[in-house]
């Protein structure tokens, strides 16, 4: 009886089941840039002026002022999707911005530092219009790295926009 374990020695290219872990990570290199190109070349056209022409997946920290959307709810932002104003839309981006450096202040304190800026924009943008109200997207304590904030305008009776509101830029 032998006092150890003999193991088989393979050349390196000799080696079992080494060709179908090569050939896995291959294609697994193969689907992961395939993925990536998709995702890079899925973002919605814009022209010279930076105006969406093309409809597309678009990420929130991505939102420009005059961007017009299409919410699949106002509560959650993982279904949006840019388009041209044009097309029929639930919200446009009225401005956009970031808000000071430093520690998390806390989900009250960047609501109401949000609001107060998407105020004085939809009062500039849209002088008070009752057809419309404001919807903020603000960064959350896992995504404070960000800072940045979106407000959008919708129509109060939630039905879509069709066309261009009023922009404010800044």
């Amino acid at each position: 009886m032998p006092s150890h374990t003999q193991h088989a020695h393979y050349p390196p290219d000799k080696r079992p089941g080494c060709g179908g872990i090569a050939l896995m990570l291959g294609i697994m290199a193969v689907l992961s840039i395939a993925l990536i190109l998709v995702i890079t070349h899925n973002d919605p056209a814009r022209d010279a002026n930076q105006r969406l022409v093309k409809s597309g997946p678009l990420a929130v920290n991505a939102l420009r002022a005059g961007d017009c959307v299409h919410l699949d709810s106002r509560t959650e932002i993982d279904g949006l999707t840019a388009l041209p104003c044009a097309e029929p839309h639930s919200a446009q981006v009225i401005t956009t911005g970031s808000l000071p450096e430093g520690e998390y202040p806390g989900t009250t304190a960047i609501a109401s530092m949000v609001d107060n800026r998407c105020a004085a924009a939809f009062d500039r943008a849209l002088q008070g219009n009752l057809a419309y109200d404001v919807l903020t997207f603000a960064p959350t304590d896992l995504a404070w790295h960000d800072r940045g904030y979106s407000c959008l305008v919708v129509r109060t009776d939630g039905s879509d926009i069709i066309g261009d509101v009023a922009l404010v830029t800044g």
